[in-house]
């Protein structure tokens, strides 16, 4: 659903391709969004320092948010495979010089130190594999990301059979896409129930 309300405090300098949100806040019942940073937009391209905060968004609202361009492959992961889920913290930050955005839709590789997403949600269900029904995510869920390396790791979880769930603990996702050419995926976790 939309965001209720949107309150935005902040500066524009024209002459220096500069735009200041001192803040920026959605709000919905059970969700607020803040946002506090600069975005430079000058002839080397397009660059950004953000600092965003929230709670109670769903996983919904986390895909409409989540710009194309930033983290590609984290963002389409994310994207394709998380089902359902509320957040009930995020702190991100976002740190992209001018010229580090790409305005024409061609890649650009992530710079240094430019994202970082410290997430905690939970009622999370993750499609892990197409041919199965989504895993339902045991208490609470983190989500983090450095850059291009996403990491997701769960309490537990209850994967689904066509004979009864398998009990897991502490399962954990991880993707590295900070090479190109091979990206890595890692999945880890304890059996926690015997195997229908």
């Amino acid at each position: 659903s939309r965001f209720d309300s949107m309150d935005f405090a902040g500066w524009s300098a024209p002459l220096y391709g500069a735009l200041g949100i001192d803040k920026l806040e959605a709000l919905k019942p059970g969700v607020k969004i803040d946002t506090k940073g600069r975005i430079d937009m000058l002839r080397e391209g397009l660059g950004f320092n953000l600092a965003v905060t929230g709670s109670g968004a769903s996983a919904d609202d986390l895909k409409r948010l989540w710009p194309y361009f930033l983290s590609r492959d984290s963002r389409d992961w994310f994207v394709q495979n998380v089902k359902s889920g509320t957040v009930e913290s995020a702190n991100m930050q976002f740190s992209f010089p001018v010229g580090t955005v790409s305005t024409d839709g061609t890649d650009k590789p992530m710079p240094p130190n430019g994202l970082s997403v410290d997430m905690v949600s939970s009622g999370v269900k993750v499609a892990a594999v197409n041919s199965l029904p989504p895993v339902g995510l045991n208490g609470s869920t983190r989500l983090e990301i450095r850059d291009s390396k996403l990491t997701v790791t769960a309490d537990g979880a209850d994967v689904p059979t066509s004979n009864g769930s398998i009990g897991l603990a502490t399962p954990a996702v991880v993707i590295d896409s900070s090479d190109s050419s091979a990206r890595a995926f890692e999945v880890s976790g304890e059996v926690k129930s015997g195997i229908p």
